[in-house]
């Protein structure tokens, strides 16, 4: 009788075996490229249930497709190399509708090289590495092992990609800042001593850290796409901040039909900030 239970249980895991192994069969290492060479990308979209990305290459830049802005070209650079990089790791045979994989829920690429398209859907996080994605990919049967790195920078925040940024500096290679709002001026500069404002009080190395490390994650908020506004000839505020050796200079106009934003020029565009922005710099300095 016990061997009769022992034949009947082996019986049980050889045509479980049988059964299971076809279904999901680990190929092994593949080291093979994921995409051709991104540089004859032409358009991308990352797509999930709530959220859209969609990039455009125009004569050689790259634009945000729903608002029209120039992207971020550090952003899509980057991107671009991680795409480049990427490697199929594994394959797993085995059905594209497994929930283990749950293909697609964390969202689709569509990438476009000239009119053809390549349909990236990605799925869950590997339970052993979550470095590693389960995805498909268009005109191929199996599910792959790929490093999420890429992914990482497809972020739900549109605006990472756009170039919107007002001062494009790290904390270490700010020398000083001058800044005027009206008829209040200051100037803070970096000394042997820490920082000093308007060349008499220093001030605390963690205080204008602070100050500094906010003022470079400053945005605006957009281009001004409306042809009927137009720059004024002389602007309210000033904000020159010493880049290492180079000074950059940003202006600030201020037009009557906004009450909360003003008017800046960059790369022969126009944007619209903040007024809080300009306005809590000369908070923070007492002024």
């Amino acid at each position: 009788m016990l061997w009769a239970n022992i034949g009947i249980i082996l019986l049980v895991l050889i045509l479980a075996s049988i059964y299971f192994l076809p279904y999901r069969k680990l190929k092994g290492k593949v080291f093979k490229k994921l995409l051709p060479d991104p540089s004859g990308m032409t358009a991308m979209e990352y797509r999930t249930s709530a959220f859209s990305l969609q990039l455009e290459k125009r004569k050689g830049i790259w634009y945000l497709i729903d608002s029209d802005w120039e992207a971020d070209k550090s952003q899509v650079t980057k991107l671009l190399n991680r795409l480049r990089d990427l490697n199929v790791d594994e394959r797993i045979t085995g059905s594209q509708d497994d929930p283990e994989f749950s293909i697609g829920s964390n969202g689709y690429l569509i990438l476009d090289y000239a009119g053809t398209i390549v349909n990236i859907a990605i799925g869950n996080r590997l339970e052993s590495d979550e470095d590693y994605v389960y995805i498909t990919k268009s005109g191929d049967p199996d599910i792959l092992v790929v490093h999420a790195g890429a992914l990482s920078l497809l972020s739900k925040d549109k605006t990472s990609f756009s170039e919107t940024t007002i001062f494009e500096a790290y904390y270490p290679q700010i020398k000083s800042i001058e800044a005027s709002l009206g008829h209040d001026y200051f100037i803070l500069h970096r000394t042997e001593n820490g920082w000093m404002m308007d060349g008499k009080t220093l001030i605390k190395e963690e205080k204008a850290q602070k100050f500094v490390e906010e003022l470079l994650e400053a945005q605006a908020l957009g281009f001004v796409e409306d042809d009927n506004i137009k720059v004024p000839p002389k602007p309210i505020a000033t904000i020159t901040v010493k880049v290492n050796r180079k000074g950059v200079t940003r202006y600030f106009f201020a037009i009557p039909s906004l009450q909360d934003k003003y008017l800046m020029p960059l790369k022969g565009r126009i944007l619209y900030v903040e007024k809080d922005i300009v306005k809590q710099i000369f908070t923070w300095t007492g002024k």
